[in-house]
């Protein structure tokens, strides 16, 4: 928790508000502990409010287990997420990873002496058995699952169908998307089109040119992954022609001597094409555990690859594949068709190549603000200071609850895209808006019903959204928070009625004086929208 850098991961001291930790940064904890039933959390490396992550008695007890009722265990992370034996078995760190410097003969010490419990250990013992027993470790065909299993058909049908929900649409002028089938030409242009060169002798079975590094990789059966231009190979209509051209070096690759020739070689393949699917983005070699990105924009080779294609064809679909935010600023104008596409697994391709042909409608939502520049963000969003144990120096979360698109609300700052933006093939309506009550009371929960209607030319889903605005509030909130979302699959010329049901939970912000949940009474806005800034529904309640 609050372990958003990687500079100075190891000695660095996040301060953060206890109102921002309770209503920003423990909240995904919290829901993966109640509603997905989570066995196992791990502690970061750093420290919070002076405080070492795995010696925090106050979050991996006060507030994981008996706050939250956490059945499960708690690990470190890897070789220095631990730092003491007393202080990480008083706060109830279970397990050591990846040695035995405090857990071991450490351990074993302050037990023989009397100063841990065998009461303590048996505690922590019990909880890292249970989750054990939860999970069937104990069975006698535990981890014998063949490949048939844990790769099955099935299986590769999740992979599939992430790869299809995923990306995000994020222009589409004059409709070059979906590609139609009079098309006859495709160039598809980019090193992240394909796997890199001695990419089976360099990364074995990581696939880094579709994932981050680090924690951030997976490994894959080589045989499953399919790149994107295969899939658009596989996925074009018999009849179109797909030429594919590198265009620049990876980035791993530290020689570009020859990034020139491949730059003369794209453009001359995008001249001769109708469309150009220019594949462009990020990879486990530029954004990886241990580092922090050192720029915001794509490598230059590759800048300067879609200024230069764009001068021979202007019919460009760029591809970005990414983890987070890329910048776009100095040539977005100039690109009629953007596709988004966070790490989307070993069948990244074939979902990719079936959202271009218009086989899959495009369903992704930014689960981000997209801002015009980096320069938009707060300045101190990553602290570049020295180490806290040489130099004292804290990393302050300034943005306090402002966290996002609160903070481009707070501002009054328009963003290039917002905050659960995404488009689609087709187009959707809201309407009729409904409250169960038009007051709410302490213990009642408020439905709210609209209509959402596919009024374009072919079926689709749209991820409506639910934001509420305290109207006027004793402490400084947001203009309005995303409270509940729903994906909804609604056929071309259908209507579907949509609920949402909140309790008073989402009308609380913490109140630090009293350590707890609080709501206060008055008006109340319910904004329902297709992104935190194209709200198309309000309505006022009062909460007594």
């Amino acid at each position: 928790m609050a372990n958003d850098q990687e500079h100075n991961r190891f000695d660095i001291n996040n301060l953060v508000g206890e109102r921002a930790l309770r209503e920003i940064y423990l909240p995904p904890f919290e829901a993966a502990v109640k509603q997905g039933g989570a066995l196992n959390i791990m502690g970061a490396y750093n420290r919070l409010n002076g405080t070492f992550m795995c010696e925090h008695e106050y979050y991996l007890s006060d507030i994981l287990r008996k706050e939250w009722g956490f059945k499960g265990f708690v690990l470190s992370d890897f070789a220095y997420g631990t730092r003491s034996t007393h202080n990480s078995i008083r706060a109830g760190m279970n397990v050591e990873m990846n040695n035995r410097k405090y857990y071991g003969e450490s351990l074993l010490f302050a037990v023989q002496n009397g100063e841990v419990s065998e009461g303590r250990i048996d505690e922590l013992l019990y909880e890292k058995l249970y989750a054990m027993f939860t999970v069937g470790m104990f069975r006698p065909d535990y981890a014998r699952f063949p490949k048939e299993i844990v790769h099955s058909a099935a299986h590769q049908q999740i992979a599939l169908e992430v790869s299809r929900k995923s990306p995000v649409l994020l222009k589409n002028e004059a409709g070059l998307l979906p590609i139609k089938k009079k098309t006859k030409s495709i160039a598809v242009i980019g090193s992240n089109a394909q796997r890199f060169p001695n990419y089976e002798s360099y990364a074995g079975e990581y696939a880094y040119y579709l994932q981050g590094g680090g924690s951030g990789r997976s490994y894959y059966f080589t045989e499953s992954v399919i790149s994107q231009l295969a899939g658009m190979e596989a996925v074009a209509e018999k009849g179109q022609k797909i030429q594919y051209a590198q265009g620049c070096k990876t980035p791993y690759e530290g020689d570009t001597s020859d990034d020139a020739i491949l730059l003369d070689e794209a453009k001359a393949t995008a001249e001769k094409a109708d469309v150009v699917v220019l594949v462009t983005g990020l990879n486990g070699f530029v954004e990886s555990e241990g580092m922090d990105r050192e720029l915001a924009g794509l490598p230059e080779n590759q800048v300067e690859l879609i200024r230069e294609v764009s001068k021979v064809n202007k019919n460009i679909i760029l591809v970005v594949i990414a983890g987070s935010f890329i910048d776009l600023s100095t040539f977005h104008n100039d690109i009629p068709a953007i596709i988004f596409c966070p790490y989307s697994g070993e069948k990244l391709g074939q979902g990719l190549a079936e959202i271009i042909f218009g086989q899959h409608n495009p369903e992704g939502k930014l689960s981000f603000s997209y801002p015009f520049t980096a320069s938009q963000y707060p300045e101190a969003s990553i602290d570049h200071g020295p180490a806290f144990s040489t130099s004292g120096h804290s990393n302050l979360y300034e943005e306090d609850i402002f966290v996002g698109y609160r903070y481009f609300d707070k501002q009054n700052e328009e963003v290039l895209f917002p905050f659960g933006y995404g488009l689609s093939y087709t187009t959707f309506q809201y309407a009729n808006l409904g409250l169960s009550s038009p007051e709410m009371g302490g213990a009642d929960t408020l439905k709210i019903v609209f209509t959402l209607s596919n009024s374009g030319k072919v079926a689709g889903a749209e991820v409506a959204q639910l934001y509420i605005r305290d109207v006027e509030a004793s402490v400084e909130r947001p203009l309005k928070e995303l409270k509940a979302f729903q994906k909804v699959y609604v056929k071309k010329g259908e209507s579907k009625e949509v609920e949402f049901n909140i309790s008073k939970r989402e009308l609380s912000f913490w109140d630090v004086e009293n350590d707890t949940w609080r709501a206060e009474a008055g008006e109340f806005q319910v904004l329902i929208g297709s992104s935190s800034k194209d709200i198309w529904l309000m309505k006022s309640f009062e909460y007594k």
